[in-house]
């Protein structure tokens, strides 16, 4: 198991106010699978000209991907909340992972109603000045196997400092499910045979919940059915096309980390050969106080956590 100090330091590092420091730290540790710098980004319309100055995107080890913008402030007004979502696409146009960015001064950071969900915001010290600029960062739980090659401005909303805001869109944006809640824990009485992974196809209503499942790759194992009742109680935000929630699928990395397995030194890491598409990844940890119980992970966040 990766100790709990290495874990920190790859936390600090992404998260670091320093962002030059925090590119080095990642970059010694080596837990990146994809790391991509100033990608060519188009925004939804012509009037926006061009307010993005930088980028990077990287898709890490650690289950999870992070990104980051320098915005600059091209209005006529200072500006108090920011929210972007970013499509990053492959070269021929492909949806290779969405992520969005929410940058709010404190005095908004109640009452800024933001386009969609976000599993991290960026607190904004001070209004961003006409002619500034300001670094957004973000995280996200879907990784990817490749890079994107350019990325593409789906959704832009901004509030001024005179209360009011503007927002542009592309033509039928769409954004993907998020997920909102899970349960922290699973029991298989019997144990859970010999599988080690399970790739699984599960569909999300409008409300947020799981219709049904489909596995993609993988054997079943023996109480799959406790697995699949328990991923039936997640909770997502549902996929939007122009705002509107509808029916969607996410992809889903099931992996069964029994006490041998746990045992390895890089085991809670995921690798590129882990990745087929684009996907989250769900971690089963094996009690070992108590064998038939199981400890579930999401990401690298452990279970249990409402992401709200």
């Amino acid at each position: 198991m990766i100790s709990q100090r290495i874990f920190v330091l790859i936390f600090l590092s992404v998260f670091s106010s320093s962002t030059a420091s925090a590119r080095q730290k990642v970059r010694n540790f080596d837990y990146n699978l994809c790391e991509v710098r100033d990608l060519p980004v188009s925004v939804p319309s012509s009037e926006l000209g061009q307010p993005f100055l930088s980028n990077l995107f990287i898709s890490s080890k650690l289950k999870d991907s992070f990104g980051m913008v320098t915005f600059k402030n091209l209005f006529g007004s200072p500006i108090e909340a920011i929210e972007l979502v970013l499509e990053y696409q492959g070269e021929n146009g492909q949806v290779v992972v969405q992520l969005p960015y929410v940058g709010l001064t404190p005095s908004v950071k109640q009452i800024f109603p933001l386009l969609m969900p976000s599993e991290y915001k960026t607190n904004l010290k001070r209004r961003v000045t006409v002619g500034s600029s300001v670094e957004l960062t973000t995280e996200g739980f879907v990784v990817v196997p490749q890079c994107p090659s350019k990325a593409r401005a789906i959704a832009l909303k901004v509030q001024f400092s005179d209360g009011k805001s503007q927002t542009w869109t592309s033509p039928n944006w769409h954004v993907k499910p998020l997920l909102k809640y899970f349960p922290a824990d699973l029991e298989f009485p019997r144990g859970i045979g010999t599988t080690t992974r399970l790739l699984i196809r599960a569909e999300i209503t409008p409300q947020g919940k799981v219709a049904g499942m489909e596995l993609i790759q993988g054997n079943a194992p023996e109480n799959v059915g406790a697995l699949l009742a328990a991923l039936k109680e997640w909770d997502f935000h549902p996929a939007r096309v122009n705002g509107e929630a509808v029916t969607s699928d996410v992809v889903l990395l099931v992996r069964f980390n029994r006490l041998e397995r746990q045992r390895e030194k890089m085991w809670d890491l995921v690798l590129p050969e882990d990745l087929p598409i684009p996907l989250s990844v769900v971690d089963l940890v094996q009690d070992p106080s108590a064998p038939t119980k199981w400890k579930l992970w999401y990401g690298r966040r452990p279970g249990g956590t409402r992401l709200e």
